[in-house]
């Protein structure tokens, strides 16, 4: 038995996105959903991008935050 472990709000904050990168890098994490409306959107795409070949990333619809 497998645990997948799904973690949300890639890029709502850049602190929140570099906790994820951290379970990425440890294994821990297998698949996010990005915001891809945050001010820092594009910087935090680039701290995933190593790590594409051992995750799924999918985009987050957010209308309440950001612009």
């Amino acid at each position: 038995m497998k645990l997948l472990i799904q973690s949300d709000d890639y890029g709502i904050s850049r602190a929140v996105a570099r906790g994820i990168v951290y379970g990425i890098q440890y294994g821990l994490i297998r698949n996010t959903g990005m915001f891809t409306n945050m001010p820092w959107s594009e910087e935090c795409a680039g701290w995933i991008r190593p790590y594409l070949d051992r995750i799924a990333v999918g985009i987050d619809l957010n209308i309440s935050t950001g612009y």
